[in-house]
């Protein structure tokens, strides 16, 4: 028996179980993991970590009546007691009648293709290859910072996880997948005993499809550069660009607002306004659950949803909203998905340089230093990190700052979208210029 029929099989005897018990409607997932970890640091190995683990989630579901409830004890008369408490926990709930089991509708259209998310060299990976990749990332960190680093260190991360979904009104499907992790981090000496620091990263669904240790290690080191001598400037409106690596953070204030709870709740700026324009015509989000190898890609969701395209925000035209099947109830609107899979925003044609060079005065945005949103007014405060672009050109270093305003004019101010998509992420998006965003410093 393959690993997934043994999960498979585990599923059915747990529905059996629940069903012996008296419940109808059950959804049951089992998991199985694989975690192995290794940090390079100070020259030496550290904290080499391995973990496994198991578990199993039973959602019920009695006429209105819901609980989710999970475990990793499988021995047969915890197991048991478990199902009992569950079951009972169940059945003292107060009924809510937006509460019942996915329409088996929704299991229809799944697309029956691989989407290659299992790489099995990861099981066949040795600790010394895990320990080679990230002593050559941290060596050449070491190398190109030629003295000047007071810490630095690499890590490498790999798991493997399988799991197998099964309703009880006859959905049943698992799914496999590898995901491995390269990143270096290095602190510089600076002025006034500060200690700038930067990254290198990169992952992968494929072992061999990681970048080469080298340059994880030098982008760490370029990036902690990128910081000496920081200082705040002066209170302005000004142009920004935001790097890629880090532009998905923006994209967070508006994916808290088009979810399904937060639309039902009322905690949304954009409530009432699906169909109309929310951003500037460059704004194209799309929602790409079948990329090959995409660390978001899957063929069905946790409530069995066959996961399907979906354009999210077209044109700047807020499009679709992420709506899992009780708060599509709650809406009497039809459900989506409960959560993203791989958001893909449209590239344009300009290179990171090119849109550097259309600013006269500006600010590139390198990185992001805490900050809060709030979904119900769409305001955000965050603080910022990166470079004064002067005269379209890059000029000093800038910390200490703020960017702060509103999401419902921000993406409003979009005026180019670069063609440089960040590519290690499930949330791929390029690097973009908004032509006014407040900046408070001085």
């Amino acid at each position: 028996m393959s690993q997934q029929e043994d999960l498979q099989a585990r599923a059915e005897r747990i529905l059996q179980g629940a069903q012996a018990r008296g419940l109808r409607d059950v959804i049951i997932t089992v998991a199985r993991g694989r975690s192995v970890s290794l940090r390079f640091r100070l020259g030496r190995p550290e904290e080499v970590e391995e973990s496994i683990t198991q578990s199993a989630a039973v959602q019920c579901f009695d006429e209105g009546r819901y609980t989710a409830s999970s475990t990793n004890d499988f021995r047969p008369e915890a197991f048991e007691r478990f199902l009992d408490n569950a079951v009972a926990l169940t059945r003292v709930m107060s009924p809510d009648p937006f509460r019942h089991i996915t329409d088996p509708a929704l299991y229809a259209g799944r697309a029956d293709v691989d989407l290659q998310l299992c790489d099995d060299a990861v099981s066949a990976c040795a600790q010394t290859d895990r320990l080679a990749l990230a002593e050559a990332a941290y060596d050449a960190a070491m190398s190109v910072a030629n003295g000047d680093a007071l810490f630095a260190e690499s890590a490498v991360q790999q798991g493997y996880g399988q799991s197998w979904q099964l309703h009880s009104n006859g959905f049943s499907a698992g799914v496999s997948g590898t995901q491995n992790w390269l990143t270096t981090q290095v602190s510089l000496r600076d002025q006034n005993d500060r200690r700038p620091s930067g990254y290198g990263v990169c992952g992968a669904r494929y072992w061999g499809d990681l970048l080469p240790p080298s340059q994880v290690g030098e982008a760490a080191v370029l990036r902690a550069r990128q910081q000496l001598d920081a200082a705040p400037i002066e209170t302005a409106r000004l142009p920004m660009v935001v790097e890629n690596r880090v532009a998905a953070r923006l994209l967070g204030g508006v994916l808290s607002a088009i979810s399904g709870q937060a639309l039902q709740q009322q905690r949304s700026f954009l409530a009432g306004k699906q169909g109309t324009v929310i951003g500037a015509p460059l704004f194209h989000l799309t929602d790409e659950p079948h990329i090959a190898k995409g660390l978001g890609s899957r063929l069905f969701d946790g409530e069995g949803i066959s996961a399907k395209p979906m354009p999210v925000v077209s044109q700047g035209v807020w499009q679709n909203a992420y709506v899992g099947t009780y708060y599509g109830r709650k809406l009497d609107m039809p459900p989506t998905t409960a959560g993203p899979s791989n958001l893909i925003f449209q590239p344009g044609a300009s290179s990171l340089e090119q849109l550097i060079a259309s600013i006269d005065d500006g600010v590139l945005v390198r990185g992001f230093l805490g900050g809060n949103t709030n979904s119900t007014t769409g305001d955000f405060s965050f603080g910022v990190y990166g470079t004064r672009i002067e005269k379209g050109r890059l000029g000093g270093a800038v910390s200490g700052m703020n960017i702060s305003g509103s999401f419902q004019t921000l993406w409003h101010s979009l005026s180019a979208v670069g063609s440089d998509p960040w590519r290690y992420s499930a949330v791929q998006v390029p690097s973009l210029l908004f032509s006014d965003v407040q900046f408070s410093g001085n």
